[in-house]
């Protein structure tokens, strides 16, 4: 292929010498936190706060944090939908203080 040819869903462009296909798509870059105060929450439900990414098939984990009252989380790109989890296990959506 010829250097910036128009491909299917993107172009070629040689980069650092490299033909690379440079998808036509926009990024959606944002940012998330929360904090829960832990007296609320389940050993149980703690525990799957910290091992979120291995409860479902996203690949995506946020950092989380712990303290002697609370657990938090955060992370630069919200693709795990923590919202929706948090409420599959069972935590209700009124102790959870979002953008700490």
């Amino acid at each position: 292929m010829e250097v910036n040819q128009k491909v299917s869903n993107g172009n070629l462009k040689n980069i650092g010498g490299k033909n690379i296909l440079w998808q036509n798509y926009t990024t959606n870059s944002s940012s998330s936190s929360f904090i829960i105060v832990k007296r609320h929450l389940t050993s149980e439900q703690i525990m799957k706060i910290h091992k979120h990414s291995e409860e479902t098939d996203r690949w995506d984990e946020w950092n989380i944090s712990e303290d002697e009252f609370t657990i938090s989380g955060s992370t630069g790109m919200d693709n795990f939908d923590m919202d929706e989890f948090l409420t599959k296990i069972g935590v209700p959506e009124n102790i959870v203080k979002w953008g700490y």
